[in-house]
């Protein structure tokens, strides 16, 4: 690939194809996309938001959410499982499903939120394939019953 110069002051242009930092970006040259809540810093804000059960949850934020209480659950479980054998202990089941408590609560508040989010109430998660579908959905582009949507319009 060849060196590519800046038009205005001749300096090289790095490989990302950002414009040089002296001179103004190009109105020509697509908007950058940022995102609005970095991916890793609202998991803290699940362990935080354990028993709300209003609002809406992105769609990317539940799965993601999901993914990581399922990890963090297999984690738990492993150092409990591995405490117990290596003290011989006994049978670690009874602590495992005490501490799976917590992680069941807040799937139970993101799943909440997030059929929230397509539009619908609370009871559609007690029916498994239906709430289920629902957390695939996209959500609402504007506010609904359930608050404003999580996700900024582009552009803004």
């Amino acid at each position: 690939m060849a060196a590519q110069l800046c038009s205005t002051c001749n300096t090289l242009l790095a490989e990302n194809g950002r414009p040089c930092s002296r001179c103004k970006p190009s109105p020509y040259l697509p908007p950058m996309a940022e995102c609005a809540v970095p991916t890793a810093h609202f998991y803290p804000q699940l362990w935080r938001d354990i028993f709300n059960f209003r609002g809406r949850l992105r769609r990317k934020h539940y799965w993601l959410g999901v993914l990581y209480n399922l990890l963090l659950l297999l984690a738990v479980n492993f150092v409990v499982g591995f405490i117990f054998a290596l003290f011989k202990l006994g049978d670690p089941a009874p602590l495992c499903l005490l501490l799976a408590v917590p992680f069941w609560a807040i799937g139970v508040s993101m799943a909440v939120r997030r059929v929230h989010d397509v539009g619908r109430r609370w009871y559609w998660v007690l029916v498994p394939v239906v709430g289920f579908v629902f957390c695939l959905m996209a959500g609402h582009a504007g506010s609904n019953l359930f608050g404003p949507a999580p996700k900024a319009p582009a552009g803004r």
